[in-house]
């Protein structure tokens, strides 16, 4: 859905949830915590914004030892749809979008595009 406010020249797309996980495809998130390279396989579905915040939360907090929270970005930015990502305070990551075994440079099998991330370099903590 999308909604056009002609007066103020804004254009507000509404997230309705139609984000879908395919197993091999875009379901991997390599992340580091500083010891290491670590992965989380997201399960294959069509989820809601909700639903694929609390999926990838879990997963993330599964593989790694920080108390990650994944919620959808508020403010516009590009690329959209684009969600934050983070991690207790003096918790320090990265999320390996490009260098990862599953990123941009490897089997290009994670999830970082369909949330709205580039692939085209790695992010630090919260992005």
């Amino acid at each position: 859905h999308y909604y056009v406010d002609l007066q103020r020249s804004i254009i507000t797309f509404e997230r309705d949830g139609r984000f879908v996980i395919t197993a091999g495809v875009n379901d991997e998130i390599d992340f580091n915590e500083g010891n290491g390279n670590l992965n989380a396989t997201l399960t294959a579905g069509t989820y809601t914004t909700a639903g694929l915040c609390a999926q990838i939360q879990a997963k993330m907090r599964a593989a790694g030892a920080f108390t990650y929270v994944v919620g959808p970005t508020d403010i516009p930015a590009t690329p959209p749809k684009k969600f934050t990502i983070t991690a207790g305070e003096g918790e320090v990551f990265s999320l390996l979008w490009k260098t990862g075994t599953n990123g941009a440079d490897g089997t290009n099998t994670h999830v970082g595009t369909t949330i709205g991330f580039y692939d085209e370099e790695d992010n630090e903590g919260e992005d």
